[in-house]
């Protein structure tokens, strides 16, 4: 009896640590963002083994491409600062970010949250490359060439283009290294799963402005091709499912991008104008395309996140397949995030989880949304307090050209979690 015992708990310890492998494996591609605590000035290639986080294929990339690192160190700032302001008012609040390279279980673990991260670090890498060649800070780089379509009436194309294809071929580059790197417990699906995210992010098609406050659905259409994950076509590409490849689930990303990926990404882009003028009448316009704003592209990938996809791998024919875990065998569209594990509902502390909890966070008494303390502190309850404000008040233009305001005390009353 004993030794049955004995055998059960052996195989229960190996499944634990099978489990425990795959999980700290999940957030690998993401450790990268511990560049955001660097302040090196990026001039000789030996800091580059020095930078926590990265591993062998980026550290030579690095290497290859010195110039690029302070883009990236800058994209991974942008990256933690965009993504806690995105979730400020929810439970999760993506200070589990700032961990890096030592991420909590809830980053660990290919959770929705996961997703997130993982999609809006790869946009900022890819945008902060695009963004810099414009502004003249690489030497391999520039502008990018002139939009074939013909301009309207009333603008001409001009400026300086954000460099999306360059930045997308670094960027690319740069933040997917790890996922073609062989490691133990590294699995396909984990890869495929996480490059998938990756591409949601790079591609993006943003909501508009009034769209983006109104509604927790994700919108758009598909922005990129599986040619990105797999080099063969199938019939099940026709069905726009996801596959896996058992011969080109590691392979490297496309040298260059096809041309019809590129134009899909210039989509992604929007048409920014300067106007010129007698007295600003902007009777022409010089316009040029230029990425969206990170904090843009975070709101739209927030709702894709509010309904991502649970999914599991199934062999559907002659191929595995991520399908949705809870739903029909319909294939998961391009455009949604995925995860595979729950997450915790992060309303007590949990270090086993990765959760703060909320609380001490402050609500919204008023708020029927995720800030409201009724949903932002679990029905725990909220404690009020009061906090004196010293603003500017009772401000006047004088001709010409100053304003002066007056200094007034405001009593406002704020709620806190209990």
């Amino acid at each position: 009896m004993s030794s049955v015992r004995g055998v059960m708990l052996t195989r229960l310890a190996v499944a634990a640590l099978l489990v425990l492998t795959m999980h700290a494996a999940t957030c690998i591609a993401i450790r990268w963002l511990a560049i955001a605590d660097t302040d090196y000035p990026w001039n000789h290639t030996a800091q580059c083994r020095s930078v926590p986080g990265l591993l062998g294929a980026q550290i030579r990339f690095c290497r290859d491409a010195l110039e690029l690192m302070p883009v990236f160190a800058a994209s991974a700032r942008s990256t933690r600062r965009t993504c806690e302001k995105t979730f400020s008012n929810m439970r999760w609040n993506c200070s589990s970010v700032r961990q890096a390279p030592s991420f909590a279980p809830d980053l660990e673990r290919g959770t929705r949250e996961s997703a997130f991260v993982h999609a809006l670090s790869a946009a900022a890498t890819s945008y902060a490359v695009a963004r810099a060649c414009a502004a003249g800070d690489l030497n391999s780089c520039s502008c990018a060439p002139m939009p074939g379509v013909a301009p309207s009436p009333g603008f001409r194309w001009g400026g300086c283009g954000d460099n999306l294809r360059f930045g997308l071929l670094k960027g690319g580059l740069f933040a997917d290294a790890a996922l073609h790197v062989r490691r133990k417990g590294n699995s396909r699906g984990t890869k495929l799963m996480n490059l998938h995210n990756n591409l949601v992010g790079r591609t993006v098609r943003v909501a508009p402005e009034w769209f983006l406050g109104y509604s927790g659905q994700s919108i758009g259409k598909a922005m990129h091709t599986s040619q990105w994950f797999s080099r063969e076509r199938s019939s099940t590409d026709k069905r726009r499912s996801l596959t896996v490849n058992a011969n080109t689930a590691s392979a490297p990303l496309p040298c260059h991008p096809s041309e019809s990926q590129h134009q899909m990404l210039l989509q992604t882009v929007e048409t920014k104008c300067k106007c010129h003028g007698i007295s600003g009448s902007c009777s022409v316009r010089t316009c040029w395309k230029g990425a969206s704003e990170l904090a843009t592209i975070a709101a739209t990938l927030k709702m894709r996140y509010m309904s991502a996809s649970k999914v599991v791998r199934r062999r559907v024919g002659s191929r595995k397949q991520f399908v949705p875990k809870d739903m029909d065998l319909r294939p998961i569209r391009k455009e949604e995030l995925i995860y595979m594990a729950g997450s915790p509902d992060y309303c007590s502390h949990s270090a086993e989880m990765g959760s703060d909890g909320t609380q001490g966070r402050q609500c919204n008494r008023t708020s029927l949304g995720s800030d409201s303390c009724n949903l932002m502190c679990c029905g725990r309850g909220y404690n009020p307090y009061t906090e004196e404000l010293l603003e500017r008040c009772h401000c006047k233009y004088h001709w010409c050209c100053y304003v002066t305001c007056k200094k007034c005390r405001r009593t406002v009353e704020r709620y806190v979690c209990k």
